[in-house]
């Protein structure tokens, strides 16, 4: 059965996720409403049937009045991520308020269901062997916890019973046009320089990007109000797969990479982050990446193949062969 045409706002419309969500929504037939900031790009957007602009800032709730009305479903994938330290301010700012501002908004206007990207990073370091929704989070870097207090102020209003919102909870999305996490990682792989840290499984759990659109996409027909999901892949990838994969596509000999102790390696980029800081660059990695990286997170996504009936599609070897691809061709590796 044909899901009916709805109306549908978007925030972070011009992101990463937002940029291949809105096509996605528009072969689907529906009317989306972007909500972008004047100074976004939206180049990316112009020319799809059925999309329109609204220009505000999330994190100014007069800018975005009227925004979300006639509007059926809100995705509010507005974020600021990760951030070189001392700009705590802003992850407030954005992720916090501004949430609630689209909240509100929202509220209004009367929308029916609101579908709001989080992140594993709410989750910090657990030691268990499959983390699921269930499981309190501890997160560890400022990013993390400004969306964990979001989560938190969500699931306050979600028990009232005043506010339609179905969270999605993502790890690491990677795909072609991503320049950030596993981009930085295939780099420092493309040199030889990303060692196997400690004795244990140093797990990087990712999801590609078209396998996101599908869990938003079945999010919005299927997910349950006051519900939260995890998003990632079937499991977690050890990173020696990962550059195993990456070798292959490269044309790169297999080296033999060393394993580098894992106290040693943290202290190492510890004092690195210093000297970031003190330059006021954003370091490549960082020790809590690390941290979480040799940590051995799983990821169940049970209940999200049960009630959204999500089931990822692309394998890590045609994920990273897509994405590779695009690097190459973009000269981006």
């Amino acid at each position: 059965m044909e899901m009916k045409k709805l109306n549908i706002l978007v925030t972070g419309a011009t992101g990463y996720i937002g940029s291949c969500l809105v096509p996605a929504l528009a072969k689907e037939g529906h009317k989306t409403r972007c909500l972008v900031r004047k100074t976004s790009d939206i180049s990316r957007l112009k020319g799809l049937k059925n999309v329109e602009f609204f220009y505000g800032d999330t994190a100014d709730p007069e800018s975005i009045a009227g925004a979300a009305k006639d509007m059926d479903i809100v995705f509010h994938l507005a974020v600021l991520g990760h951030l070189k330290k001392g700009m705590e301010e802003d992850y407030t700012r954005v992720n916090i308020s501004g949430t609630k501002n689209i909240i509100d908004e929202a509220m209004r206007s009367g929308v029916k269901k609101i579908i709001y990207t989080t992140t594993s990073a709410t989750l910090g370091i657990i030691n268990k062997e499959i983390i699921t929704e269930e499981d309190a989070g501890f997160p560890v870097t400022d990013y993390g916890r400004s969306k964990f207090r979001a989560e938190n102020e969500i699931k306050n209003l979600i028990k009232t019973g005043s506010v339609p919102v179905v969270m999605l909870r993502l790890t690491h999305v990677y795909g072609p046009g991503e320049q950030r996490d596993l981009y930085k990682i295939i780099k420092l792989m493309k040199k030889g320089i990303f060692p196997q840290v400690g004795l244990s499984e140093n797990l990087y759990p990712a999801v590609y990007i078209d396998d996101v659109i599908q869990a938003l996409l079945k999010a919005m027909e299927f997910g349950k109000i006051g519900e939260t999901y995890i998003i990632t892949d079937a499991e977690s990838h050890d990173l020696k797969d990962i550059r195993k994969i990456v070798n292959k596509e490269l044309n790169r000999k297999i080296n033999i990479y060393p394993v580098v102790p894992k106290d040693l390696t943290i202290f190492m980029l510890n004092v690195l982050g210093k000297l970031f800081s003190f330059l006021g660059k954003e370091p490549p990695f960082s020790a809590k990446n690390i941290k979480s990286i040799t940590a051995g997170r799983r990821f169940s996504i049970e209940k999200a193949k049960r009630e959204l009936h999500y089931n990822p599609a692309v394998s890590l070897e045609q994920g990273l062969h897509k994405t590779i691809e695009y690097y190459k061709k973009n000269n981006l590796l």
